[in-house]
């Protein structure tokens, strides 16, 4: 997120240091309300634009407002929301489209009134928080798991294995900016690598084989480009590329590649339905390949006209409520000119990680590698909660180490 006139070791004022602090205590909040995300970010938002209204003059936050909305991350967004808001015109069921449009740009604009409203450079408990609640989250869910979820019981609360997905992933992807953030911290790598050992042991303790696969594909990235900073952002982004390309056609190439046997054994996780729900998807993509469906549709999609126009075999699986893969979500509701937009957003993604610096480039293809795998095989794209820890981890990576004095920019990634 670019923004101008404002210097990057500027001081925190009162409130941006509270709302830094809430942010902050994201995992921790989503540990025990597995929602919570969403409520989390706009208080932070809330806070921090009325502490830099406060201090700078509301005038002065707008232009930094403006600054966002003009930067190329800024126009391709409002684009698709222009989008997502035109496809209400088309879509079967619009009370239901329209509700997943404010799910889902709710928390978006909330990450990025943070961004015009915070100081880019944090004050110095937030980092340790964060890490504390990292810790402390990871610790709270194992714990559940271990002990099957005794206290939710006791409670009466809810209580299933999946409701712990939520705050894994969010361990998975909120971790990696913590590396470029704590230059300058006594004992780093060693505070470092305790935390990813007590995340690592809560994902692979848990029910969610995507956090395991994000964790590992994140390591992966993440080393690869302290390595060959180069190699590992062509690896990644191609992965992604090529993700956002196939999809419509993924159910095909997985049902003809992927043998019967390896389907069976992968059953525990529901490969075969998983295939199968693309191929539904797939089909409506085939249906309405320039506009799709229609914002948020995914979920009823079933009684949707182009349900009739889809095999009959394959009408069923239409009722699962998303394509179990975000990027065929958007190509099935928005159809060619979302997957455009998106394809537009990767390049600029491409661009803004190359002029990062060395472990700042590592940390962001570490999110973007873990966010990738949650996109392929995890829940639907316009989840409030998913979004809003996806904008906290594009904060805390946006973010400058809060100690050791003013902070210069790194050369860019090789």
């Amino acid at each position: 997120m670019g923004r101008q006139g404002r210097s990057v070791a500027e001081p925190a004022t009162p409130l941006a240091q509270i709302a830094w602090l809430v942010l902050a205590a994201m995992p921790l909040m989503l540990a025990f309300a597995n929602r919570s995300s969403v409520l989390v970010l706009v208080i932070a938002a809330l806070v921090a634009f009325v502490g830099a209204g406060l201090s700078q003059g509301l005038p002065v936050v707008v232009e930094h407002l403006r600054g966002i909305v003009r930067s190329p991350f800024g126009l391709l967004f409002l684009a698709f929301l222009l989008l997502a808001l035109a496809s209400l015109t088309w879509a079967h069921d619009r009370p239901r489209s329209a509700f997943a449009l404010a799910e889902a740009f709710i928390p978006a604009l909330a990450a990025i009134a943070l961004g015009a409203a915070l100081p880019r450079q944090p004050e110095r408990r937030a980092v340790p928080m964060l890490m504390l609640c990292l810790a402390l989250a990871a610790i709270e869910v194992f714990v559940e798991l271990i002990t099957r979820l005794a206290w939710r019981e006791a409670l009466g609360l809810r209580a299933t294995y999946f409701i712990t997905n939520k705050p894994v992933l969010a361990l998975v992807l909120l971790y990696w900016p913590l590396v470029p953030l704590t230059k300058g911290m006594a004992r780093r790598w060693l505070l470092l690598a305790a935390l990813a050992g007590v995340i690592a042991v809560t994902v692979f303790t848990s029910v969610s084989g995507t956090a395991m696969c994000a964790l590992v594909s994140a390591a992966a990235a993440f080393v690869l480009a302290l390595v060959a900073p180069r190699t590992a952002r062509w690896a990644v982004m191609l992965a992604v590329a090529a993700s956002l390309l196939v999809a419509p056609l993924k159910g095909e190439l997985a049902s003809r590649l992927i043998p019967d046997r390896a389907l069976d054994a992968l059953q525990s996780l529901h490969a075969r339905d998983r295939v199968n729900i693309w191929l539904s998807f797939g089909e409506v993509v085939a249906q309405r390949p320039l506009t799709g469906t229609g914002f948020g549709s995914s979920a009823v999609v079933v009684r949707d006209p182009v349900a009739s126009e889809v095999a009959a075999d394959r009408r069923t699986l239409l009722d699962v409520g998303h394509p179990h893969d975000m990027f065929l979500q958007v190509w099935a509701e928005l159809g060619m000119i979302g997957a455009a937009l998106v394809g537009a957003a990767l390049v600029v993604l491409w661009r803004t990680l190359a002029r990062l610096g060395r472990e700042q480039h590592a940390a962001g293809l570490a999110v973007t590698a873990a966010a990738l795998m949650i996109a392929l095989v995890g829940h639907g794209a316009w989840q409030g909660w998913w979004i809003a820890v996806a904008g906290a981890a594009v904060l805390w990576l946006w973010a400058r180490p809060p100690v050791g004095g003013p902070v210069v920019h790194e050369e860019g990634a090789r």
